[in-house]
């Protein structure tokens, strides 16, 4: 029994992954003919494999990381920025479109007199960088 005792001692060893090769294979030697013994070395494995377990993420993290970087693209995506003078131009489109509107309005009703809307209309035009 005083040789199980120094065999407990190398599977703790064991368990706390400091046995070196030639101390394991002589505990394996020992646990093939000592029931005892061996029992205990199927229980510490079967503790080992349950710390390592315990301390892996589960499987389902793995294939969503996997997932993840498999959607992400391998090189950049190309932005495109436009000019101040297109944004201006657009800019100004738009100041005109809404001026000729309001103009066309507020010519029909009658509510205006042609020439304050033709101060209008220059004044919109003004704004909008137009000559005319």
């Amino acid at each position: 029994m005083n040789d199980c005792r120094r065999y407990q001692d190398l599977i703790e060893e064991y368990l706390d992954g400091t046995l070196d090769e030639s101390r394991l294979q002589e505990l394996k030697a020992h646990a093939a003919a000592c029931e005892t013994c061996a029992e205990e070395l199927r229980r510490s494995d079967v503790m080992r494999e349950v710390i390592v377990d315990a301390f892996e993420p589960p499987t389902a993290a793995k294939d969503a990381a996997a997932q993840i970087v498999a959607k992400c693209p391998s090189r950049p995506c190309e932005v495109r920025v436009r000019s101040i003078h297109g944004r201006m131009a657009l800019a100004a489109g738009i100041l005109l479109a809404v001026g000729t509107i309001v103009g066309f309005a507020l010519g029909r009703s009658g509510s205006v007199p042609p020439d304050e809307l033709a101060v209008l209309t220059r004044a919109l035009m003004r704004v909008a960088g137009l000559e005319g």
